[in-house]
């Protein structure tokens, strides 16, 4: 581990992205031509985000090592760096289309026994479509599928059929994509190894914000950003009780219980410390800065009051 790591916390409204954002700012007007900062947010926040930054830089300057990124737009951008990016990316509408090619020549040798119903029914090939995204997502092998499918086989024939004949198209899928072309869940595989070589990375400083969890694959570049960039900072929505310098009390009920509002955020986190301790060996403490102050609903006290 070469990266510094801390996290930024606090409650919705403390201005969390704006924290970011005005580090983001400091670290531009201290050297405007030094190391990569890059902030990466979920899809749908970039443009608003990377507007609201350009917007604030004084005289409408502009900047030029500051990024904000989707992580598939940062995929993008990495694999070709390094040259990675060697076939075309394939749209989802392209995915339906070669999995529809598969699923009729298997309506056609009528071969299918859980499916061969499910087939001929409309939304069919959407579905299959966002399950095998979700298999990749979180790296689950069609090797996997097929142990779960033995063991399920005396107790439960039709799941254990299922999963086999889910196994079956998605091999089929991934020959079919061979070598011609690959969707954005096989770029989020190769960013993880393509981010230790990337020139971008060197020295860089990384803001993670808008996440209130990460799924495998989103861990697996997490942790290729510890082993490459400088600093790196994750932002997450908790609530948390400063006790001193330096010192935050979390195990607070909004954050430990099932169902309270921040427990998924409050398990990333310590998800994130067990995997920069038992892979990447890091044994010192890990800084969380507490946000406590309200901004966002400041001067609306209904508002912050269904807030708190």
């Amino acid at each position: 581990m070469t990266a510094t790591l801390d996290f930024i916390i606090g409650r919705a409204g403390t201005g969390k992205t704006h924290a970011c954002l005005d580090a983001m700012r400091q670290r531009m007007a201290e050297a405007p031509m030094g190391p990569a900062l890059i902030l990466l947010l979920p899809e749908h926040m970039t443009f608003k985000v990377e507007r609201e930054l350009a917007a604030s830089i004084p005289g409408g300057q502009g900047f030029l090592r500051s990024y904000v990124f989707g992580f598939r737009r940062f995929a993008r951008h990495v694999l070709l760096e390094t040259g990675h990016m060697k076939v075309p990316r394939i749209s989802d509408v392209g995915r339906r289309l070669l999995l529809r090619k598969i699923l009729v020549k298997h309506q056609k040798e009528k071969d299918l026994d859980v499916f061969a119903r499910a087939v001929r029914q409309r939304g069919f090939t959407e579905s299959l479509s966002d399950a095998i995204q979700e298999f990749k997502s979180y790296r689950l092998t069609t090797d996997v599928l097929r142990e779960a499918a033995e063991e399920l086989a005396k107790g439960n024939e039709r799941l254990a059929g299922k999963l086999q004949e889910m196994a079956l198209l998605t091999d089929e899928f991934a020959a079919e994509m061979q070598g011609k072309a690959n969707d954005a869940e096989d770029m989020m595989n190769q960013l993880a190894e393509a981010i230790l070589e990337a020139p971008l990375l060197n020295g860089a400083e990384v803001w993670l914000d808008g996440f209130i969890f990460f799924n495998p694959q989103e861990m697996a570049v997490l942790r290729a950003l510890l082993m490459t960039a400088a600093k790196v900072h994750v932002a997450l929505p908790m609530a948390g009780i400063s006790e001193g310098e330096e010192r935050v009390r979390l195990n607070l009920p909004e954050n430990l219980q099932e169902t309270a509002l921040f427990n998924r955020p409050y398990r990333t986190l310590q998800a994130i410390r067990r995997m920069v301790r038992e892979k990447l060996g890091y044994r010192g403490a890990i800084p969380i800065h507490l946000l406590a102050e309200q901004h966002r609903f400041a001067s609306a006290s209904i508002l912050r009051g269904m807030e708190q």
